[in-house]
């Protein structure tokens, strides 16, 4: 018994059916594990043994007639030559005589690699039915990817249950296969079993380090179980690897609100945002934390001096950014009062005055401010507007070359500087400023109809047609736009 024991042993040992996981990690095999079992149990191994004989004893030939026809049986199963065992005998490694893809072992037992499985499986199938009673051995799947596509198809139907036995019986098989690990541990997460989770994340972090994602997962489940330190840790850390998770950055910076840190939080939503720059979660955090910013530094300019220039400036952008701007103009003139001399105040009334479409009152702050800085680009652009709007197309030109010259890629000083040549009979530059018009902004359908109507005056009716055709697609798509959006718009 001690003899077949050492042998069953030195079997299980010696020749596991898997030298790397699924995954081409090295670590301990079901045999490995099985191994350490029967040998604290003789019990075990002779159910092992008895396994391995009763199929042995099927299968046996006479030694010196298989070494003979060896090469025979070579020959003719040679098209199937990829079924044969090539590797150390499956029995007794080390004493195997070895033909041409079949193997002879020292008591003249011939394997070829699907009686190796064979025998192989059978041992393990008593293993486990021994060790574990309550598997079904007929249900068992032998592949531990299988088992994993059985765990993923209950998981998508919402039977956790079941998808934990499916992953609870790949570990049997690969103990520690961080992928099954891995998976298991979310699955736990996604049942809201943080400290379970948790566990399961460390031991694979204990195999690999960085396995991927995995410390992402970790650190989700210590915010789960509000340990936001640990979360941090768990976050940076996956942050390190080669190819952290996409919304590591995102939890992250929830981890550092949570512990009291917004300025790092910011920056880490920001980054988010460069990964996926769509990202309405980031966009939301941020939009809080900018919020809850601005109203604490409007509590604190309060308590300070509920009267003070800053606090009547800072009111009046928070109530033109709302688009309340009868109530914006009282804050700036109240700050205006307070301090008359103080840059950007003017500026601020004429915007103010012009979203009111009150052109004059616009007119006479833009002028104030024009004072303050000559070749404020907003300034210059919004008098040139007005100029055009009025049909002084000559007095419009100064403004507007400034403006286009403090920022030569907009889109709307080319195209007010185009209509204002056109107007004054100069087709030449109307056409060249209308073309860096169209070229900056390739969805305006207004420089089009105007450089048809120069085309046509030249005489050129394909341009002309041509550009008219490109003016009525973008108007037709600029309705489309509108249209949509006044859908999507709450009443």
């Amino acid at each position: 018994m001690h003899h077949c024991l050492n042998t069953a042993t030195n079997w299980l040992t010696c020749n596991p059916l898997e030298d790397t996981d699924l995954h081409g990690n090295h670590g301990l095999t079901r045999r490995g594990q099985a191994a350490i079992k029967l040998k604290s149990s003789p019990s075990l191994g002779v159910i092992c043994v008895f396994a391995v004989k009763v199929y042995l004893s099927i299968h046996r030939e006479d030694a010196k007639s298989a070494k003979k026809n060896v090469f025979s049986k070579a020959m003719d199963l040679r098209l199937g030559s990829r079924d044969f065992l090539i590797r150390e005998d499956p029995y007794h490694p080390c004493d195997s005589v070895s033909h041409g893809g079949l193997h002879v072992n020292q008591f003249g037992t011939v394997f070829t690699k699907r009686m190796a499985i064979v025998i192989r499986h059978s041992v393990a199938c008593v293993l486990l039915w021994v060790l574990f009673p309550g598997i079904s051995l007929a249900g068992l799947p032998a592949d531990v990817k299988a088992l994993l596509d059985q765990a993923r198809a209950c998981e998508k139907a919402q039977d956790y249950a079941g998808a934990e036995r499916s992953y609870r019986q790949a570990l049997m098989l690969a103990p520690d296969d961080p992928e099954v690990l891995k998976r298991l541990g979310i699955l736990q997460q996604t049942e809201l079993k943080f400290p379970e989770s948790v566990e399961v994340f460390r031991r694979v972090l204990s195999i690999s380090a960085q396995y991927p994602e995995v410390n992402f997962f970790l650190g989700a489940s210590y915010l789960g179980l509000n340990q936001f330190q640990k979360a941090t840790e768990s976050f940076q850390a996956e942050l390190s690897t080669p190819n952290p998770h996409p919304r590591c950055s995102y939890y992250y910076a929830i981890a550092l609100v949570s512990l009291g840190r917004p300025d790092d939080a910011i920056a880490q939503f920001n980054q988010s945002l460069i990964r996926n720059p769509k990202d309405a979660d980031a966009l939301y955090q941020l939009g809080r934390l900018h919020m809850n910013a601005s109203l604490e530094t409007i509590q604190r300019l309060t308590e300070l001096d509920p009267d003070s220039f800053q606090l009547h400036a800072l009111i009046g952008e928070v109530y033109a950014n709302n688009k309340r701007y009868e109530d914006s103009l009282k804050e700036y003139r109240a700050a205006l009062a307070k301090r008359p001399d103080a840059a950007g105040i003017h500026y601020a009334l004429g915007a103010a005055y012009r979203n009111l479409k009150q052109i004059d009152e616009a007119e006479k702050e833009f002028l104030l401010a024009l004072r303050e800085d000559p070749n404020d680009l907003r300034v210059n652009l919004y008098l040139g507007e007005f100029a055009v709007g009025r049909g002084n197309f000559a007095g419009a030109l100064q403004y507007l070359r400034v403006a286009s010259a403090a920022q030569p890629g907009a889109a709307r000083p080319h195209f007010l500087l185009g209509k204002c040549y056109h107007a004054l009979k100069d087709p030449e530059k109307a056409e060249t400023e209308l073309l860096a018009a169209a070229t900056a902004d390739p969805n305006d359908a207004q420089p089009h109809y105007l450089l048809a109507q120069i085309y046509r005056a030249q005489g050129d009716t394909k341009s002309s047609a041509r550009e008219l055709k490109e003016f009525q697609k973008l108007s037709l798509a600029e309705k489309e736009k509108i249209y949509k959006r006044a859908k999507t718009t709450p009443q």
